[in-house]
């Protein structure tokens, strides 16, 4: 979805209250303009990015030298913090939201927004509590499936800190790997109808997704466009 979808459907899905919608319209406009504003003093800066990277992806494909996985990771370096402003303006969006509202509502606003780390629900190789919940929630799993899922959860969470640690990007290639395992144990813990109906929502939600910005557009995970 959107991230103007997304805000536009905000007062829907968080249940807000006449008092709070009335609170909340202000913050999600001045956003909506300062990201407009923001994505197109940035789009050159943000397209040479991406370009470096593609250059460097290339390069690497081409030769896997330690020097070209540096100039990679280098690339990936500049582009993060090319778009690190639009992530800054999405945090702040969150932060404003967030006095807003109750307790429950916060923490539905952070599972649709990433925690405002700029990071995508659902993002590669995670599996954020706020997107995976509000799949399985419709499936009605028992107290003891919903204890097994926590625990896939915060198994799937520590291989990924893994592969980080020392604040290294991990490869594509190793995070799918954790990502399909990670499915494939939820879906191990679902019934036959539950695992059936929740690839039946996962195939709808791949069929009704706009098509993802490549690398660049906002950022090294960065929020997606407004515009």
């Amino acid at each position: 979805m959107r991230l103007v979808d997304l805000l536009d459907k905000l007062p829907e899905t968080l249940a807000l209250t006449d008092e709070q919608k009335k609170k909340v319209a202000p913050i999600i406009a001045d956003f909506l303009k300062s990201h407009k504003e923001l994505m197109g003093s940035l789009k050159d800066k943000l397209a040479a990015a991406r370009n470096a990277v593609q250059q460097a992806q290339k390069a690497l494909k081409a030769e896997a030298s330690d020097e070209n996985k540096k100039a990679l990771a280098d690339a990936r370096k500049a582009q993060a913090e090319a778009g690190k402003p639009l992530r800054d303006l999405r945090t702040k969006l969150v932060a404003d939201l967030t006095v807003l509202l109750n307790k429950e509502q916060a923490q539905k606003l952070k599972g649709l927004m990433g925690g405002g780390r700029g990071r995508r629900p659902g993002g590669r190789g995670r599996f954020p509590g706020g997107f995976l919940a509000r799949i399985l929630k419709d499936l009605k799993l028992t107290d003891e499936q919903k204890a097994k899922v926590k625990a896939a959860q915060a198994d799937h969470a520590k291989a990924v800190a893994a592969l980080r640690e020392g604040g290294k990007r991990p490869e594509r290639g190793k995070m799918r790997e954790l990502s399909q395992a990670f499915m494939a144990k939820i879906k191990e813990i679902l019934t036959d109808e539950q695992a059936k109906a929740l690839d039946a929502k996962l195939a709808e939600m791949r069929k009704n997704r706009p098509a993802r910005p490549r690398p660049g557009r906002g950022g090294a995970g960065g929020p997606p466009a407004a515009e």
